[in-house]
C-alpha cells in the first residue's frame, strides 16, 4: 500500500507539472496575440505581424506537444498503478481463500 501511495503522489506531481505547462503555454499564446495590437504610431508592417504570429503559433504548438507528452506519461503511470492495485486485490483474495 505504501508503494501505491507514493505512486499516487508522483502522479499528482506530474499532473501539477502539466497544469503549469498549460498555464505557461496560454500566457505565451496571449503574448503572441497581444504583440500585434500596436498603437497606430508604431509602424508595424503586415509582414512583421505575420512573422510575429507565426513565431508564437510555432511556440504554442511546441508547448502543446510537450503537454501532450506529459499527459501520455501520466496516463501510462495511471495504467501501471491500476494494474498494481488489481494485482494486489487478486493476491489478497487468493490469500483469504486459502
Amino acid at each position: 500500500m505504501e508503494k501505491i501511495i507514493k505512486d499516487i503522489e508522483a502522479i499528482k506531481y506530474d499532473v501539477r507539472e502539466a497544469i503549469i505547462a498549460s498555464e505557461y503555454n496560454m500566457r505565451n499564446i496571449d503574448t503572441g496575440i497581444n504583440t500585434n495590437h500596436t498603437r497606430e504610431f508604431e509602424e508595424v508592417t503586415k509582414q512583421q505581424k505575420i512573422e510575429n504570429l507565426f513565431y508564437y503559433l510555432t511556440e504554442a504548438k511546441e508547448g502543446a506537444d510537450s503537454i501532450k507528452d506529459k499527459l501520455k506519461a501520466i496516463q501510462e503511470s495511471l495504467d501501471n498503478l491500476l494494474d498494481m492495485v488489481e494485482y494486489e486485490a487478486i493476491v489478497a483474495r487468493l490469500r483469504s481463500e486459502t
